[in-house]
């Protein structure tokens, strides 16, 4: 299972992405360049079905936060 996230903004740009459960326990954190599209293999952070928070914030401090489900099958 591979979550596909492509951040906006000026490309070049260095945001923090993370995926927290909703207790707040961050289960993600990576480092990506704006502009650009990564995947992540969820497989390997062993997550449980259920909904998700996935932030990205850049550099200047702007951020988004989108609620994700995730559905094992």
């Amino acid at each position: 299972m591979r979550l596909h996230v492509r951040i906006g903004g000026e490309s070049g740009q260095i945001c923090r992405l993370t995926l927290h459960d909703l207790l707040g326990g961050e289960r993600i954190s990576r480092e990506v360049e704006s502009g650009r599209s990564v995947s992540i293999d969820l497989a390997t952070v062993r997550l449980t079905a259920g909904v998700y928070l996935l932030r990205a914030v850049s550099e200047d401090g702007a951020q988004v936060v989108r609620m994700i489900s995730v559905v094992l099958s």
